[in-house]
């Protein structure tokens, strides 16, 4: 073998070979103060077998349920929402390599656990949550306080959608509807009813009887500049118009029920004013979620996301979830005076909450 020599003698030559060095398990290499000693530790008090089953199917290539389970949980806490993301993370960062035991589960894997899980992530929480704060910690969960604030959605801000002006709008396109069938029940002899409001199907049936009229006529249609239409052509295209239109406000309608406003790309956002708009004066308004979050000694034990601009008809629901994880109200619970109302006044009375 032909023996090289490095030709510059002050030069210093590295190898790039990785001695195996001890210790092989991963585990012992992650700081002691890590959050995720933490996380284990609160999960110790957690049944988490009954939201998935431990046992591995006949498939070698499958992993335990509830080891996934817990990778999953700590990738939330993580700030971690992508599947794709969290199976990236379990073949580089050491903690994940920890909590998978090192077998590096694919996003498939984390795919078929969240659609072969037996409740909701939001009960896990729960159940996480109160063993933390009543076994490990002895919090009184009586006491708390409540506050909310308004996080904007992942919408345009120009995608709004008002209940006000679609209210508005609504006798003007039901006027054009009536005008133009009091024309056709007096020209053609029809008898279509005259009514104060009108829906889209019953708009849309009157559309497609004139069509079968221009077609049993041989009536030729006309479009575009200088072409001249029939007037039963004229009457069809626009009830047409308003039909597509009063289709378009009955949609949106249901959509908003209860609320003032929507988002077109996130139909559940609410447009909102946030502080920074409110304080400024702005008169904007946002696609936003009013959160709801309630904690006792620096706990997070209650936690609710809602559709409604101010805090006032959120008070009820909110304890009312409260009460559905934990068995009971809170007797001294704490909160500023946007929630102060008459009704909220009187359930607090009801259920047992003093009035500080």
């Amino acid at each position: 073998m032909k023996n090289t020599t490095n030709p510059n003698p002050n030069e210093q030559s590295y190898s790039n070979a990785i001695q195996l060095s001890l210790p092989l398990n991963v585990g012992i290499i992650i700081e002691k103060d890590d959050p995720v000693y933490s996380f284990l530790e609160a999960l110790q008090g957690v049944n988490l077998t009954k939201y998935v089953k431990p046992v591995r199917s006949n498939n070698t290539h499958s992993h335990d349920r509830v080891r996934l389970l817990k990778v999953l949980l700590f990738g939330y806490m993580d700030n971690e929402r992508s599947l794709s993301r969290i199976a990236s993370l379990c073949k580089t960062d050491i903690r994940y390599l920890y909590l998978s035991d090192e077998e590096k589960p694919s996003v498939m894997a984390f795919s078929r656990l969240t659609s072969l899980l037996t409740d909701t992530i939001e009960n896990i929480f729960y159940d996480i949550t109160k063993h933390i704060a009543v076994d490990l910690m002895e919090i009184d969960l009586n006491e708390g306080y409540v506050d909310g604030t308004k996080i904007e959605a992942n919408a345009n801000k120009n995608t709004f959608v008002y209940k006000k002006r679609i209210i508005n709008q609504l006798p003007k396109v039901n006027e054009r509807i009536r005008e133009y069938i009091y024309q056709i029940n007096e020209l053609y002899g029809y008898s279509y009813c005259v009514l104060g409001d009108y829906y889209s199907g019953y708009v849309y049936s009157i559309c497609q009887y004139l069509m079968e009229k221009i077609v049993e006529q041989n009536i030729e249609l006309q479009y575009g500049k200088g072409k001249r239409k029939s007037y039963l052509q004229f009457v069809y295209d626009e009830l047409l118009k308003l039909a597509v239109k009063l289709d378009e406000y009955e949609f949106w309608l249901a959509i908003m029920e209860n609320r003032n406003s929507c988002s077109k790309t996130d139909y559940d956002a609410t447009f909102m004013s946030t502080k920074w708009d409110y304080y400024n004066q702005s008169g904007i308004t946002r696609p936003c979620y009013n959160c709801q979050v309630q904690v006792s000694k620096g706990i997070i034990v209650n936690s609710e996301i809602f559709q409604n601009p101010g805090d006032t008809l959120t008070w009820q629901p909110f304890m009312e979830k409260f009460y559905e994880h934990y068995g009971f109200y809170p007797s001294t619970p704490v909160a500023d005076a946007g929630y102060g109302s008459y009704d909220n006044y009187m359930y607090n009375l009801l259920h047992g909450i003093k009035l500080c």
